[in-house]
C-alpha cells in the first residue's frame, strides 16, 4: 500500500463507517474529558507555583522536568504492558488515579499546607499516569474502528481535545483569578475522574490481547524468564521503529521540536505573570488560542491531508511551527503588542502541531505490524517526550541565568532543526512500508 495514503471515498468506506465511528464515541468523549482536565491542571499549577509558592524559572524547570520523567523511564514498560493487556480498563484506572492525585493537592491548598515538594511529587506521579493514559488511547484507536476509519477517528480525538481545550483553559484562567487555584484543581480532578468512568463504555472490535504474529515461537517464548521476555518485547518494538527510516527521522524531528518547546515552558508562566504582568486570565486565553488553532485544523484535517498527502501535511506542519515560534520572538521584542503576538503564535502552533500529529498518527498506525503499536508508540514517546525533562531543566537554568530571550532563541533553533529532519524524511516517506 502506498505511503501517501489516499482517503477512502464514501463508497469505499461502506455503510459501516458511521456505525463504527459511533461506536468509538465513548473513546472520543473519554479522551476529551482527559484533555479538559489536563488543560485546567496546566493553568492551575502554573499559577499555584508562581503566585502561591513563589517559584522562579529554575524551580519551574525542576517541576516540569519531574512531570516529564514518566515518558523517559516508564514509557517502554508501559508500552509493553499496554500491548499485552490492552483494555479500556487501563484508561479507567489512569483517570481515577489522576483524580485522586490532584485531590491531595486540593486538600493541601485548602488547609494552607501545600509545599513545593508535595507539588513536585504529585506532578511526577501525574506524568507517569499520563504516559499510561496516552499510550492506551493511541493503541486503542485501530482496535475500536476498522483500519479505513483510523484517520477519521484520529481527527475526532484531536477535535475532542481541541473542543474542550478551547473552553476549559479560558474558563480556568478566569476561575483562578476569582476563586484561586484550589477550586480549579478540583475541577480538573472531576474532569479526569469523568474520563476514567466514561472509558468503561469503550468497546473494541477485536480481542484485547492478540496472539504473537509468529506462532512457531510460542514455546520458546514461554520458556523465557519474565525479564528476558520484557527485553525481547522492547527489542521488537525498537526494531519496528528503526526498520523504517522515515519513521525514525520523524521521531527525531519530534524529539527536536519537543526539546525546543521545553526550553521555553519553564520561563513562560514566570515571564507572563511577573514580567509582562498579564495575569492568570491571559494564561488561560493563551491555551485557548492554541486549542482554537487545533480545533480549526481538525475540522479540515481530512481535506488538508487529501490535498497535501502525508508528506505535505507533515512538512507544512513543521514549517508552521517555525513561524509560530517566530511570533513569540516578536512578542518579546514588542512588549506593547505582546498579547496579540503570543495569542497568534499559540493559535498557529496549535494548528500546525495537530496537523502534523494527525498525519503521523495515521502513518504510524498503518506502518506498525499487528500487536506492536503500543510498544512502538511508547518507544517513540520515550524519545520525543522523554527529551522534555532535559529541555525543561535546561530551560529553567537558562531563563534564571540569562533571561527569557535566550530560552526563546533555543526554541527557535530546535524548531529549525526539527524542520530539517522532517525534510530528510520527506523523500523516504514516499517509499516507507505501510501496512494495514
Amino acid at each position: 500500500m502506498p505511503s501517501n495514503i489516499a482517503h477512502l471515498s464514501p463508497a469505499e468506506s461502506g455503510g459501516s463507517s458511521a456505525k463504527s465511528l459511533g461506536r468509538a464515541r465513548w473513546l472520543v468523549l473519554s479522551n476529551g474529558l482527559d484533555a479538559g482536565g489536563r488543560s485546567a491542571t496546566d493553568v492551575a499549577v502554573d499559577v499555584l507555583a508562581v503566585l502561591v509558592l513563589g517559584v522562579g524559572a529554575d524551580q519551574m524547570g525542576v517541576l516540569m522536568t519531574l512531570s516529564g520523567l514518566g515518558f523517559l523511564f516508564f514509557g517502554v514498560p508501559i508500552g509493553i504492558m499496554v500491548d499485552r493487556h490492552l483494555s479500556p480498563a487501563l484508561l479507567t484506572a489512569a483517570g481515577i488515579a489522576k483524580a485522586a492525585l490532584l485531590s491531595t493537592l486540593v486538600l493541601a491548598w485548602a488547609v494552607d499546607a501545600l509545599t513545593f515538594f508535595h507539588l513536585a511529587a504529585a506532578m511526577c506521579l501525574l506524568g507517569v499516569l499520563t504516559v499510561l493514559a496516552e499510550t492506551t488511547q493511541a493503541t486503542l484507536v485501530p482496535r475500536v474502528v476498522p483500519s479505513a476509519n483510523v484517520p477519521r477517528l484520529a481527527a475526532r480525538l484531536e477535535s475532542a481535545d481541541a473542543a474542550l481545550g478551547l473552553i476549559v483553559p479560558a474558563a480556568a484562567g478566569l476561575a483562578v483569578a476569582k476563586l484561586g487555584s484550589g477550586p480549579v484543581l478540583a475541577l480538573s480532578a472531576a474532569f479526569l475522574l469523568g474520563a476514567g468512568l466514561v472509558a468503561l463504555k469503550v468497546r473494541t472490535i477485536s480481542p484485547a490481547q492478540h496472539d504473537r504474529t509468529n506462532a512457531g515461537t510460542a514455546d520458546a517464548e514461554a520458556a523465557l524468564s519474565r525479564w528476558a521476555q520484557f527485553w525481547a518485547d522492547a527489542v521488537e518494538g525498537w526494531s519496528v521503529l528503526r526498520s523504517a527510516p522515515a519513521l525514525w527521522l520523524l521521531t527525531l524531528s519530534g524529539t527536536a521540536s519537543n526539546l525546543g518547546m521545553s526550553l521555553f515552558v519553564p520561563v513562560e508562566a514566570v515571564w507572563i505573570l511577573t514580567d509582562l504582568r498579564m495575569g492568570p486570565e491571559f494564561l488561560g486565553f493563551q491555551l485557548t488560542a492554541g486549542s482554537a488553532g487545533a480545533l480549526a485544523v481538525t475540522a479540515i484535517a481530512s481535506r488538508c491531508i487529501a490535498v497535501l498527502g502525508d508528506r505535505g501535511g507533515i512538512l507544512t506542519g513543521s514549517f508552521g511551527c517555525v513561524a509560530a515560534v517566530g511570533l513569540h520572538l516578536v512578542a518579546y521584542l514588542d512588549r506593547s503588542n505582546a498579547a496579540v503576538y503570543l495569542l497568534a503564535g499559540s493559535a498557529l502552533w496549535g494548528f500546525m502541531v495537530v496537523l502534523n500529529n494527525i498525519t503521523q498518527a495515521t502513518v504510524f498506525a498503518w506502518a506498525c505490524p499487528e500487536g506492536t503499536l503500543g510498544r512502538v508508540t511508547a518507544l517513540r514517546r520515550m524519545l520525543t517526550r522523554g527529551a522534555i525533562p532535559f529541555g525543561t531543566l535546561a530551560g529553567g537554568a537558562v531563563g534564571a541565568a540569562f533571561g527569557t530571550w535566550w530560552a526563546l532563541m533555543g526554541w527557535q533553533a530546535f524548531a529549525v532543526l526539527s524542520l530539517a529532519l522532517t525534510g530528510m524524511a520527506f523523500r523516504r516517506l514516499g517509499t516507507a512500508t505501510i501496512r494495514k
